[in-house]
């Protein structure tokens, strides 16, 4: 069985996102108008989503680098 090093900074990376998704949890469980709010985190959510996914191509070795 081969091992794999994960860079730093993709566990740095996915700790923000964990904080991230902790403060779009607070928002959604303490709005006491979640439709005002819901916009700006489906906007929010939809950003981490793609962080997140940018970060699995980093860790699997598919990511094109520049």
């Amino acid at each position: 069985m081969s091992t794999r090093t994960i860079p730093l900074d993709c566990i740095d990376s996915l700790a923000q996102l964990r904080d991230e998704l902790d403060v779009i949890w607070c928002a959604l469980s303490n709005s006491e108008n979640v439709e005002h709010c819901l916009p700006a985190i489906v906007e929010h959510i939809n950003g981490v989503r793609g962080r997140f996914a940018a970060e699995i191509e980093l860790m699997s070795g598919k990511a094109v680098t520049s």
